[in-house]
């Protein structure tokens, strides 16, 4: 596989999920799922309308199928972006701001939050334009998406096909452990002599039944020959069904982690586990629990604590909610069946939670509460903190002549930081240490505020400045206070 590049011209994209629908193939009805929809809503009064989606919401569900093919929650993305392939000049679409909304409310984002939209003529120039985004930092999640006109019926009816395919930056997604697809070039093409894969183009490599855990049966891809919207999105086979019919069945999948990981995070012994699944309405969630079953029961693995550790965090969490809690896999899957009939488990609890979701906001902090070894213990205690915090004295160290690291742990000769020449570098690294721990641990922001200086530091994390820009700014910062503390003076406010 290429390695990934600093240089944006350069920078390595792939695929990380993907979902087909060819309801004629697969068995699958096509029908639009309505609860799927209606929980999409953050305002009941002002619920999305099938005819605002671009495509309808059958191609919508699509979307969804390959952000859970990938285990991806939609809205930890912090700029997620959406390319639709349009087949021809005669199909009639929703107006852009009106699409964005809706796909913003279908990909569930924060109340009000749209992705970047855009429309292409066909399914290359779709993956072309998401490609791009990708590497001009525009987006950092993209879903390339059209309909397929080799099949009959109109998308948003069911009755045709419709693809999707999810993609990220390599760097990220082997930071992130991600399960890498394919690898795409330059030209938004797949690329499979680099990549050591030999599938026929537009294939997405490893998304065959034994990568995915899919039963769903095998769909051809994109190497039948079909120059319109969809070609280059068709999987060799797809695992991931519908959102509404239970859209667990590939937990397995997201469980793997990054290539040479260990499958879970805990070991096999036969403890008590919880499996937590949801759905957006109680139908649903029986037919989630049915699915899972039926796929568990058919493959003896995954492990069951990398099954729950797959459901709770690769999955959007939808208001209607069980829990099942179990001390093997035939008592999980006991649990599962009672849950998928509708019936009393004392292994099953069910309940219902909120449908928004909850979105965190970083606020970097200012001088004025430093303190001899502050963050001392944190240096030891934490991998991530320390190596960030590292980072930071690289950046620092030419401008101050002292380190970070030294300030913190209150070395010999090293400087207090009860002056602004100290107190403000310091504070300054100590605050994007903490963040990037934080980032480190899954949290993703939705914003970043700063107060007084911190305002810099906000700044860097959001990628307005580099770390050597921001060093820069927080030494002149606090040599200028240096100079001139003593002579008294005020402060000035500009908007």
């Amino acid at each position: 596989m290429p390695e990934e590049s600093g240089n944006g011209a350069h920078e390595v994209i792939v695929a990380i999920g993907s979902a087909h629908r060819r309801p004629q193939d697969t068995g699958t009805d096509g029908a639009f799922d309505a609860e799927f929809l209606a929980e999409a809503a953050a305002d009941p009064s002002a619920p999305v309308t099938a005819g605002a989606l671009p495509h309808g919401p059958a191609a919508a569900e699509t979307w969804w199928e390959a952000l859970e093919d990938a285990g991806v929650v939609p809205a930890r993305a912090l700029a997620p972006g959406l390319f639709l392939a349009v087949p021809g000049p005669d199909v009639e679409l929703p107006a852009q701001e009106e699409a964005a909304a809706a796909a913003g409310a279908v990909l569930r984002l924060a109340p009000g939050a749209a992705p970047l939209l855009r429309r292409l003529p066909t399914g290359p120039d779709a993956l072309r334009a998401a490609h791009d985004s990708l590497v001009r930092g525009e987006s950092d999640l993209a879903l390339a998406a059209g309909p397929d006109v080799r099949l009959p019926g109109a998308p948003d009816s069911g009755d045709g096909g419709y693809g999707a395919v999810l993609l990220k930056p390599l760097a990220a997604a082997r930071a992130d452990g991600d399960r890498i697809l394919a690898v795409l070039g330059a030209d938004g093409r797949w690329t499979t002599t680099d990549s050591g894969w030999n599938l026929g183009p537009g294939t997405a490599a490893g998304t065959g039944p034994a990568a995915t855990g899919g039963d769903t049966g095998g769909t051809p891809g994109a190497d039948v020959p079909a120059p319109e919207a969809a070609a280059g999105t068709g999987p060799e086979a797809v695992g991931v069904p519908a959102p509404g019919a239970a859209a667990a069945a590939g937990a397995d999948v997201a469980a793997g982690g990054a290539p040479g990981a260990p499958a879970s995070l805990w070991g096999g012994a036969e403890e008590a586990l919880p499996w937590m699944l949801s759905a957006a309405g109680p139908e649903a969630l029986r037919a989630r629990a049915r699915q899972l079953h039926e796929h568990l029961t058919a493959h003896a693995g995954p492990d069951p604590a990398a099954v729950g550790r797959a459901l709770a965090t690769t999955r959007h969490h939808f208001p209607h909610r069980a829990v099942l809690l179990g001390d093997g896999r035939a008592r999980l899957l006991d649990a599962l069946a009672a849950l998928a009939d509708g019936g009393f488990a004392t292994d099953v609890v069910r309940g219902t939670g909120p449908a928004a979701v909850r979105q965190a906001a970083f606020v970097l902090s200012g001088i004025g509460g430093q303190w001899p070894a502050m963050a001392a213990e944190l240096l030891d205690s934490s991998p991530e903190f320390r190596t960030a915090a590292l980072r930071c004295e690289q950046a620092l160290a030419p401008l101050t002549g002292w380190l970070l690291t030294d300030v913190l742990r209150g070395a010999p000769g090293a400087p207090g930081p009860d002056t602004p020449d100290v107190s403000i570098p310091a504070t300054f690294g100590v605050q994007i240490a903490l963040a990037e721990t934080w980032l480190a641990h899954g949290v993703r922001p939705r914003a970043y505020a700063g107060h007084s200086v911190g305002e810099i530091a906000a700044a860097h994390l959001a990628g307005a400045l580099t770390l050597e820009d921001a060093a820069r700014a927080v030494h002149a910062w606090g040599a200028a206070l240096a100079e001139l503390a003593g002579h008294g003076g005020d402060m000035l406010a500009v908007n």
